[in-house]
């Protein structure tokens, strides 16, 4: 092996579940994904620390919970007198130790590709607006599609301390404007991991960070027969050519015997963008001095924009040649806070001292010489906080005493679902698909009722295990800025409240276009998961 310091090569995907990966039991078709489980190991209980994509990502980037974030945007929506609401708005500015900044500062040459999604909005960084009916290929348009590139490359550079970024996207590809940008483009994802690693240059180890748009809408299907010149960097001229045709993806699918469908067409491109990074690695020589890691940032619905174990259980593999164990499985307590923390001790760096790591290095884990590295998990999503504790989860819904107020007095009529967000997609589903969902206090026994539908905190035979997870929890929000209450307000009791519930109840899911009944999902869970 190669005596420098090992390389690291990340790929992160959006809103993936087990069985969107062969290797954890998913039918699909997925070999190069399914090898980094074949060569390395992979992990059952390895959760992110919130639900949706931007304190997900903040959790990656910085090693700390997004209830730490400093940003002025997300401290004016939260005083530090009052409880936070953690959603989309733990974002990250220039100032905040991140992991890029660490690595590059310590002899790594480092890479940013692909979803972005934890910056500032656009319009402050600069970027110039578009119509929803601006064609790309209007010179214009273009022109502007180019500098809005740049310009979106330079601030995650100065942000997050990237030496290289290319192939950035800011949001969800089914948000961007111009709509005919609306719609995958994992070639030119792809060809700028690619043309990162041709900037190496053999003398200094490297890490990559590659985030996927995938596997988020829109249709995976749809984007095959989209014009792979469109990018939201210009007009692409020639149109790379890194990966297999996008007419093989359907018919490698169907020669396997699966379905040709939106979730089995996003599986097998993206794992075509895995090949090539492997295949890249192999033609530098690199590919047994480099830690590849997959991972994603979170689940997805039921359970996406919770605390609740269907969004917060996710997927994760490392691939390390000489140290892990090929095809070993690790089934301890992990967490995405742990990442920074991990990537720093392979490559023998240590953390400023003005970034406040709340993970560990699971490194111990990796090399067989220990079974667990945390004795709990904490979680955090919008109004809800959770701890996980063994077979134990306690959630707690708390409000700030002004949304009390508001429903004591009869001036909000509806019970805030945890998104704050009366609309919301993922807060209108898990209000319908969980029956406890709003309650104050939520105990769940996760080997007898792995889908947390039995509420045990009202039971005094389990009086001493709810204590006890409530100090837990408590252990991890003193240690926040903001306060948590122990205890919710009297009025989350009431019969006043149960009736604000109901009508939040009543909203419904058949508003969501995507999702129109949650009772309608063909997700296993718990998963069923390959030994």
């Amino acid at each position: 092996m190669n005596a420098r310091r090992p390389n690291i090569v990340c790929v992160i995907m959006d809103d993936t579940d087990f069985s969107n990966l062969g290797c954890y039991g998913g039918e699909v078709l997925t070999p190069n994904l399914d090898r980094i489980a074949a060569e390395g190991m992979k992990f059952t209980q390895f959760t992110c620390s919130s639900s949706v994509c931007t304190p997900s990502r903040y959790s990656y980037m910085t090693g700390h919970h997004p209830g730490r974030c400093t940003a002025p945007s997300f401290l004016g929506e939260n005083p530090v007198a009052d409880m936070y609401n953690v959603g989309w708005n733990a974002v990250l500015l220039e100032g905040t130790p991140a992991l890029g900044g660490m690595l590059s500062g310590s002899g790594y040459r480092t890479g940013f590709v692909g979803k972005w999604h934890a910056g500032r909005p656009s319009r402050e960084m600069g970027l110039d607006d578009f119509g929803p009916d601006d064609d790309p290929y209007d010179p214009a348009t273009d022109r502007k599609l180019k500098e809005n590139q740049a310009g979106l490359c330079a601030e995650l550079k100065k942000t997050l301390g990237f030496d290289y970024a290319a192939s950035v996207y800011w949001n969800n590809t089914d948000a961007y404007i111009p709509r005919k940008l609306r719609h995958h483009n994992l070639e030119w994802i792809t060809q700028g991991a690619l043309s990162f690693l041709d900037s190496c240059d053999g003398g200094q180890p490297f890490f990559l960070y590659m985030a996927t748009t995938t596997y988020h809408g829109p249709s995976h299907d749809d984007s095959l027969e989209s014009d792979p010149a469109v990018t939201p960097g210009g007009i692409l001229d020639p149109v790379p050519g890194c990966m297999p045709a996008r007419a093989s993806v359907r018919a490698r699918i169907a020669a396997a015997g699966l379905p040709v469908n939106h979730k089995t067409v996003g599986m097998t491109w993206t794992d075509d963008t895995v090949g090539a990074l492997f295949d890249k690695l192999d033609a530098m020589g690199e590919l047994d001095n480099t830690v590849f890691f997959y991972t994603t940032d979170h689940n997805t619905e039921n359970g996406k924009g919770s605390c609740y174990e269907p969004g917060v259980r996710i997927p994760f593999m490392v691939r390390w040649p000489g140290v892990v164990e090929p095809g070993s499985v690790c089934d301890a307590l992990s967490q995405n806070v742990d990442f920074v923390p991990t990537v720093l001790d392979i490559c023998s760096v240590k953390p400023p001292a003005a970034a406040q790591v709340d993970g560990t290095s699971l490194v111990p884990l990796f090399k067989g010489q220990a079974e667990a590295v945390h004795d709990d998990l904490y979680f955090e999503f919008g109004f809800s906080r959770a701890v996980r504790y063994g077979n134990w989860k306690y959630i707690a819904v708390r409000y700030p005493r002004a949304v009390y107020d508001k429903m004591r007095s009869g001036e909000l009529t509806e019970a805030p679902n945890l998104t704050n967000m009366r609309l919301q997609g993922q807060g209108c589903i898990n209000v319908a698909a969980f029956e406890h969902c709003l309650e104050a206090d939520q105990l769940y026994d996760l080997d007898s009722d792995p889908c947390e539908k039995t509420n045990l905190a009202a039971d005094p035979a389990y009086a001493e295990v709810l204590k006890n997870m409530k100090d837990r929890l408590k252990a991890h929000t003193d240690t926040f800025s903001h306060p948590f209450a122990y205890d919710a307000d009297p009025f989350h009791y009431s019969p006043e409240f149960t009736r604000c519930v109901a009508n939040t109840r009543a909203i419904g899911t058949g508003h969501i276009p995507w999702y129109p009944n949650p009772t309608t999902s063909s997700r296993q869970w718990p998963p069923r998961l390959n030994p």
